[in-house]
């Protein structure tokens, strides 16, 4: 049992982390009965703490009058410095467990589908060979989700495009790559070693939904050159979206470095030029928060996969 001790100039206040657990967990579900089941306690045992923490501090955390439990403006002002408290905690615990246990524990990791899909698995397999006593959990998701992960403490890291502009984030580069165009083998373009941008006007598109693929970015440039893409078909699939492709439903595009895992026999790939369409990728973290070891070593094994690619 950890008893934190606050001193003022009045008394001290003896708080245990089990108390701050308990208020923290009450105060993310709005419920002393889901707090209960989340943390495998019965409701009165969480009432108890938390009444006990209300005394200890001398005010009311939670204003219990209706269906909901509502944090009062004391208890929002104490939820933030349980976060930070708890926090702290959690990155010593993790940094302790990796002095006295070297190499295990978990990674958690999330990261853009393109890249969970081909960069990912054979950093992964040789990150397991070198670490088999850590366990990696991996997410895909689309770029607004993959930050929110990280701000929330969800995984460690994510992947994904840069830059992101957020201060309480810290990120780092990974690849630099651009987009190309992906069209059927019977199209005009087809023969073509590139084609302009605003060559594109008239063409009919296959896209990721919004939010991903880079399709923010590849719509923004065709505004910048005079036109709005005609989307007629969005797949979050990948190989759903080049199969449209090769059946002649439309026309995408795909990073560089994807282009070079598509069949040989399939779509086309030809080069976009005026603007070349480039972007990089990146990993970015929570700025404040202990990056644990394994994921460290994860990040550089994956430097150096970009580096030394296959």
């Amino acid at each position: 049992m950890l008893i934190l001790f606050f001193s003022n100039a009045q008394k001290g206040v003896l708080v245990e982390l089990r108390q701050l657990i308990a208020f923290k967990t009450v105060a993310t579900h709005a419920s002393f009965t889901a707090a209960a089941t989340h943390l495998h306690l019965t409701q009165s045992a969480v009432s108890q703490q938390i009444k006990a923490l209300e005394d200890e501090c001398g005010v009311t955390l939670f204003d219990r009058s209706g269906r909901l439990v509502r944090l009062t403006n004391a208890g929002q002002v104490f939820l933030t410095h349980v976060e930070r408290i708890l926090a702290q905690v959690e990155n010593a615990r993790v940094e302790m467990t990796e002095m006295a246990g070297g190499a295990r524990g978990r990674c958690r990791l999330a990261a853009l589908p393109s890249i969970a899909a081909y960069l990912l698995p054979r950093a992964l397999a040789t990150f397991q060979r070198r670490y088999p006593g850590v366990e990696v959990q991996l997410m895909e998701s689309v770029q607004a989700q993959l930050l929110e992960w990280v701000q929330q403490g969800t995984v460690d890291f994510s992947i994904v495009a840069l830059p992101v502009h957020d201060p309480h984030l810290q990120s780092t580069a990974l690849l630099h790559d651009e987009f190309v165009l992906v069209v059927p083998q019977d199209h005009v373009f087809a023969a073509r070693r590139v084609v302009r941008l605003a060559e594109l006007e008239t063409e009919r598109f296959v896209l990721y939904p919004k939010g991903a693929g880079g399709r923010e970015q590849f719509i923004d440039a065709c505004r910048q050159v005079g036109f709005d893409p005609q989307v007629v078909f969005e797949s979050e699939d990948r190989e759903t979206i080049l199969g449209l492709v090769a059946a002649g439903v439309g026309i995408t595009f795909i990073p560089r470095f994807i282009a070079h895992h598509t069949r040989t026999d399939g779509p086309v790939v030809v080069d976009i030029v005026e603007p070349r369409l480039r972007r990089e990728v990146g990993v970015v973290w929570r700025r404040n928060r202990y990056l644990p070891q394994a994921a460290r070593n994860l990040i550089a094994l994956l430097e150096d996969v970009v580096r030394h690619p296959l």
